[in-house]
């Protein structure tokens, strides 16, 4: 049978804490993190505050010790947003254990992922995550069940369309709904170096509009990735499905009266070529410009 937890904070928390290896190759930052709503006055708690080691990620692990429903959602989504709005408060906390996550400051993506973890839930949350977009939020049963004279860890990672017949996302007779993210790419016959050049320039995004105070978005799409920065379009990630393509091409929307050393462009190392678009840019490159990218935002 499931173990039971008296309470969220002491017993199911201290479970987590004391498994947390289970989850991957995270370091624990911070546990009921205070926070305070300036506007609203309210105050809260962020359970666990962690970092993927692997990714180099931040992690928010919201905990329930009973089933979950879907307002744990909106509650991880308020721990998200505080986040990205408090830069030195992360780097406090990080630069504090240094020694023990061996990364710079600089390689951590401050884009969070959350995890929900929770000994069961309703699947209206794993539907109600289908409207969740832009965030990158997962639900994982997290549980000890009793074997005899032992407890054996149960760990199940859901996604939001796991809990539904495959008919209901049927968009017409002969095509199913597709959620797509990084790793789909891989699996439609996109080549490695292309996916590993993207995911190196994602990060190199996320970092670069978080020290600028910017907010970036991401949307995946079988054919191409929209980045939308302060809720604007800024450019497109074409996606091309070619063997031995490692290359990235880049549309970029240029705002009007937007500078650009086309001269610096030609001459670059770093573009292999480009393309004046008529009210933006086209670039290709296998490896990410840094200095072009960050003199445009």
């Amino acid at each position: 049978m499931f173990f039971q937890f008296d309470d969220e904070i002491h017993a199911y928390q201290n479970f987590v804490k004391q498994n947390i290896n289970i989850l991957g190759n995270i370091v624990l930052i911070s546990e009921q993190l205070y926070i305070k709503n300036i506007k609203t006055n309210k105050t809260s708690f962020i359970d666990m505050l962690a970092l993927d080691l692997k990714e180099k990620r931040l992690i928010i692990l919201e905990l329930k010790n009973t089933i979950a429903r879907d307002g744990i959602i909106g509650q991880s989504i308020k721990y998200y947003d505080f986040i990205l709005n408090s830069s030195d408060l992360l780097k406090e906390l990080l630069f504090n254990q240094q020694n023990e996550i061996n990364i710079s400051l600089e390689e951590i993506n401050y884009y969070p992922k959350v995890l929900l973890i929770v000994p069961d839930f309703e699947e209206q949350v794993l539907r109600s995550l289908l409207y969740i977009k832009d965030i990158d939020i997962e639900v994982i049963k997290f549980n000890a069940i009793q074997k005899d004279n032992y407890f054996e860890i149960i760990k199940e990672v859901y996604e939001p369309q796991e809990c539904y017949d495959e008919l209901e996302f049927k968009i017409d007779t002969n095509k199913k709904f597709q959620i797509w993210d990084i790793n789909k790419y891989l699996l439609f016959g996109f080549d490695e170096a292309k996916i590993k050049l993207l995911k190196q320039f994602l990060n190199f995004m996320s970092n670069l509009c978080f020290f600028k105070n910017k907010k970036i978005n991401y949307y995946f799409y079988e054919n191409k990735i929209t980045i939308i920065i302060d809720k604007k379009i800024w450019a497109y990630i074409i996606m091309k499905r070619q063997l031995f393509d490692n290359l990235l091409e880049l549309n970029i929307n240029l705002a009007e009266n937007q500078f650009i050393d086309y001269c610096g462009l030609r001459y670059s190392g770093q573009i292999l070529n480009y393309k004046i678009l008529n009210k933006g840019l086209k670039i290709r490159f296998s490896q990410i410009p840094t200095d072009f990218i960050d003199n445009l935002l």
